[in-house]
């Protein structure tokens, strides 16, 4: 499923992506401003997603900083991060200290399963 997604466009990737969130049950709003790309609502909890830097081969920590931005204007509950590259360990260190959940390639195939972009 990595491989799968590494080779959407990001029309397609953010398609795809969006029907696994409502497919689980959420509501999904996409966003165009920075740091993040969808906003999830879901038992009247708001989860903030970036995803737009999915097939960056290592991910550092201003990504993470702009989610963690975006989460904190909005009043959002959860932030969470796609990243189907390597997470440095000063990206996971800043992580771990704001509450910002990694969503990698394990993560994002059980989300995506059965989905066609």
């Amino acid at each position: 499923m990595a491989q799968a997604a590494a080779a959407m466009s990001w029309q397609q990737f953010a398609a795809t992506v969006e029907a696994g969130f409502r497919r689980d049950g959420c509501e999904v709003e996409r966003l165009q401003g920075p740091g993040a790309d969808f906003a999830l609502t879901k038992d009247g909890h708001v989860a903030m997603v970036g995803a737009k830097r999915w097939k960056a081969a290592r991910v550092g920590v201003e990504p993470l900083r702009e989610l963690q931005a975006a989460r904190e204007k909005r009043g959002a509950r959860e932030a969470i991060y796609i990243a189907l590259g390597e997470v440095s360990d000063n990206a996971l260190q800043y992580a771990r200290a704001q509450g910002v959940s990694l969503m990698t390639a394990p993560e994002l195939a059980k989300l995506l399963r059965d989905l066609k972009p």
